[in-house]
């Protein structure tokens, strides 16, 4: 189980290129928000061939209200990033 603890961009992606580097297996997650919707994204490093990895996350959402109703958009898509061994940009 991997715990996880918010932090400034920078200082998350030194310290998860510095796990990467010493032979740990890293989660970094960044949230990007667009025009039109919220993107997470999950990047898993040294993962090894034949290993699993099972990833619970939990949102907590504040709801819109639109009119007389509540405007909440379920994830329905997850698109796997196969760019493996890459560095994260700026670190």
């Amino acid at each position: 189980m991997i715990e996880a603890k918010v932090r400034e961009k920078e200082e998350a992606k030194n310290i998860y290129n510095d796990a990467l580097a010493a032979g740990n297996s890293a989660v970094f997650a960044e949230r990007k928000d667009t025009k039109n919707e919220e993107i997470v994204s999950l990047v898993i490093g040294n993962l090894l061939p034949g290993q699993t990895a099972i990833i619970d996350l939990q949102m907590i959402i504040l709801l819109q209200v639109e009119g007389s109703s509540y405007d909440f958009n379920l994830v329905t898509a997850f698109l796997p990033n196969y760019k493996s061994h890459e560095k994260l940009p700026g670190a």
